[in-house]
């Protein structure tokens, strides 16, 4: 007795196989980006204050981090 293989599910299997792959090497292609990312979180934490609302005095940093503190 002859067993056919079942060609949709296979299709379908290879197919979300070939996606997860594609996936996989995109996330390797962006562990660069992540990582000058992350540099930069870490960077920007040890800054001091770039904004004191109390006294109304904004001081420009070239990062795009700004800290506020704000007293109640």
């Amino acid at each position: 007795m002859l067993r056919r293989i079942p060609i949709i599910p296979t299709l379908i299997v290879l197919a979300a196989v070939a996606v997860m792959v594609r996936l996989g090497f995109w996330q390797l292609e962006r562990l660069e980006q992540k990582e000058a990312l992350l540099r930069l979180y870490s960077s920007a934490a040890g800054q001091s204050l770039a904004a004191d609302l109390n006294t109304h005095q904004l001081v420009d940093y070239p990062t795009p981090f700004t800290q506020v503190r704000v007293t109640c």
